[in-house]
């Protein structure tokens, strides 16, 4: 559970953005899991750019949890092409929590264009996912840039950042507290609040900040071949 940051005071509406590899639709879909336990939440997955690893891939695992996926659906979910879901602007202009994952970079988070006027009219907050570890991503310049280019693409604002420093099976405490520290470093240049740092649930344990909760990860993202393994593993044991 994540103790000190109030749930029930996030905006209806929460759009993750950031650098392609950082962990948007991991963290999209573990925040889904936290705020639905509080009431029922829509998570829609708007990644046009990654066809390996999105949302529409872990359907089982996330639907499993009573969570509402929403994804092209059908034939298009294993499709190239950028389709986008039918159901976004209803979700949007509904009462009820959203969540949307988009691609990475400004050119992925560009998809936001054609609902500026329905996150205008909504509460929305727009947080900027970022692992210092992936190319590209290692000093407060190269992610001020990424972060630049998202908002110039999409003409919204970033308003927070969550934190997620990992090296896949690697990590350990040492590399998310070294990692944090880069964050905290572009934090402060930027002037943007880390509201989060995301943390595998089983490293949890291992590591505490001082002023920033922090987001238990259940892994939903895996390799394509992963999943049918994993599913079986989820249902049996």
């Amino acid at each position: 559970m994540i103790d000190k940051l109030p749930l029930d005071l996030l905006p209806r509406v929460l759009v993750l953005a950031g650098p392609s590899g950082s962990g948007k639709s991991e963290i999209s879909a573990n925040l889904a899991l936290q705020l639905n336990r509080s009431g029922s939440v829509v998570l829609i997955d708007l990644d046009l750019v990654k066809p390996l690893f999105r949302l529409r891939n872990a359907r089982q695992g996330i639907e499993r949890l009573k969570i509402h996926l929403v994804t092209p659906g059908g034939e298009w979910d294993n499709s190239d092409f950028p389709v986008v879901p039918g159901e976004v602007n209803r979700w949007l202009s509904s009462d009820k929590r959203v969540i949307i994952d988009v691609g990475g970079n400004g050119q992925g988070a560009k998809i936001l264009n054609q609902y500026r006027n329905l996150l205008d009219r909504a509460e929305f907050l727009m947080l900027f996912v970022c692992n210092p570890y992936r190319p590209f991503s290692g000093s407060p310049q190269s992610l001020q840039e990424q972060l630049e280019s998202i908002e110039s693409q999409t003409g919204l604002k970033v308003k927070g950042i969550v934190s997620n420093p990992h090296l896949k099976e690697h990590t350990d405490s040492e590399i998310i507290k070294f990692g944090h520290a880069l964050v905290e470093d572009f934090s402060q240049r930027t002037g943007l609040p880390v509201l989060l740092v995301a943390v595998r649930e089983d490293l949890v344990p291992s590591v505490s900040f001082r002023t920033t909760p922090i987001l238990p990860l259940k892994v939903f993202i895996r390799l394509p071949w992963e999943y049918e393994s994993a599913e079986w593993k989820e249902e049996h044991v």
